[in-house]
């Protein structure tokens, strides 16, 4: 998806993507952006993607469609809504070292942002993680 914005910086609504704004904004869902240049023009968009589009500028915000599964090799993965911030369920299904190939996914897959991972201590089911991703992700069960 492709949104023409007005200005080069502008504020989004973190709860609704689409909403863009460029005069300060009261609460805690909204997130400053500018955008960038692209030497080699956009890069593709993946499904989720979101391209703020000024001229011949722009920001890529993903956006995955919650409650969906997706699958990259071996690994299976799902998003939902926790406040602010996307709870991302990811699960392992293949025969190789889950602990390897599960680093592996989240340091590509979501290095960009701020994120708390939470693995089972004991390594009894390295199969299974489950990541908050978002700017308060560390505070969510500060209590």
């Amino acid at each position: 998806m492709i949104i023409e914005v007005e200005q080069p910086t502008f504020l989004l609504d973190k709860n609704n993507p689409i909403n863009v704004s460029y005069k300060n904004e009261e609460g805690d869902n909204w997130k400053s952006i500018m955008v960038s240049t692209y030497l080699n023009g956009f890069p593709p968009l993946k499904e989720g993607d979101i391209l703020y589009k000024y001229k011949n500028r722009g920001y890529i915000q993903n956006c995955p469609v919650l409650n969906k599964r997706y699958t990259e090799g071996d690994i299976e993965y799902e998003y939902t809504k926790l406040g602010s911030n996307l709870l991302m369920g990811v699960y392992y299904r293949g025969e190789g070292d889950p602990v390897w190939e599960m680093d592996e996914f989240v340091k590509n897959k979501i290095s960009n942002n701020h994120y708390t991972e939470y693995i089972d201590m004991n390594m009894d089911n390295p199969w299974v993680r489950i990541i908050i991703i978002g700017d308060e992700s560390k505070f969510l069960f500060s209590k």
